[in-house]
């Protein structure tokens, strides 16, 4: 199948990541899927204010379980929301804790805490680095989602923390979204193999990953996703 995109290190593919079977010729996994949370995330409407819709793609774990049992028993960070403690999939020690930092979060509003931490799996040998904190403090600015274009966003730095560590070798990220992982495995002069499904998605990631991508996030203070 032809590629999307494609330039010495990165490799983008349009379509079904269960249809689509090149990413999993990777070696290491790090990827944000679908959390099963019922999608309710925030988006922007034209004049910029912040509103809350479905999003249908998020509605059950069925395809993170299912890429998964396909990845197998190679080395994956895979993010999830602590609402979904009931369905944690396999991992070393504890989840990491992705802290977004001082942002607004919804949530149930009668709850006097708000939301603003992720989980992150790490699972498979390999991983590297200088130890540090299980808990990764990279900011979540509010407007990112809006600037970007993509509801999930996920700050550069905090993947390039993640591809930083990770086993060598050939990274792959089969639910692409904007381009995250791709920006961030190119920055760390890594591989990557990525997949995703929606072309807005894809346009999107193809401009962040060419040289005028990089001015754009850097304009974002690297906070881009």
């Amino acid at each position: 199948m032809k590629p999307y995109y494609e330039d010495d290190l990165v490799t983008l593919y349009h379509g079904d990541c269960l249809e689509i079977d090149a990413w999993l010729e990777a070696d290491v996994l790090i990827t944000d899927p679908p959390y099963g949370v019922g999608g309710k995330l925030s988006k922007a409407d034209r004049k910029g204010t912040a509103v809350h819709g479905l999003q249908g793609w998020d509605l059950t774990l069925d395809v993170r379980d299912r890429v998964l049992a396909l990845w197998g028993d190679k080395p994956y960070a895979v993010f999830g929301s602590p609402r979904r403690l009931d369905s944690m999939p396999r991992h070393r020690e504890v989840p990491l804790v992705w802290d977004k930092g001082n942002m607004p979060a919804m949530g149930d509003t009668s709850f006097p805490w708000r939301p603003t931490y992720e989980l992150v799996y790490v699972a498979g040998p390999g991983w590297t680095g200088a130890r540090g904190e299980a808990v990764l403090r990279y900011d979540h600015k509010t407007q990112t989602a809006s600037k970007v274009g993509h509801p999930s966003a996920k700050p550069i730095p905090l993947m390039q923390h993640l591809v930083a560590k990770a086993p060598a070798g050939v990274i792959a990220d089969p639910f692409a979204g904007s381009g995250s992982t791709a920006v961030a495995a190119r920055r760390e002069g890594r591989r990557a193999i990525c997949v995703e499904m929606d072309e807005r998605y894809c346009e999107i990631a193809a401009t962040r990953l060419s040289q005028q991508a990089f001015n754009f996030d850097d304009l974002l203070g690297g906070d881009a996703a």
